[in-house]
């Protein structure tokens, strides 16, 4: 089983994205760009400083850097203002130093 980063909910199977087919719809439904989707599931604020931070102001992060094996899907991607952003660079952070992020925000919808 696998778990997609976006509701939580278990599935034999993600699709390309990483994330299950029902949340797919509603990012289509709703017309969230990837990025915003992130923002939300993130709670608006960064996941290694816990700012609030508006859609402008938001960057995507790769937790797992690209250049160290890291994926462009929703799991490895995350919220980041862009103090936090240029300071971890592509460090590789432990879990535990990074927010806990909201699960099953899609449930809102």
């Amino acid at each position: 089983m696998k778990t997609c980063p976006l509701c939580g909910n278990d599935f034999l199977f993600l699709n390309e994205n990483g994330i299950c087919d029902h949340c797919q719809t509603l990012i289509k439904a709703n017309r969230l760009s990837k990025e915003k989707a992130i923002w939300l599931r993130d709670g608006k604020r960064c996941r290694y400083c816990g700012k609030e931070l508006s859609l402008r102001e938001k960057t995507i992060d790769h937790f797992v850097p690209k250049s160290r094996g890291g994926t462009s899907d929703f799991a490895n991607l995350v919220t980041a203002c862009r103090e936090c952003n240029q300071k971890k660079g592509k460090k590789i952070l432990a879990q535990e130093n990074v927010l806990h992020i909201p699960q099953n925000f899609f449930r809102r919808f």
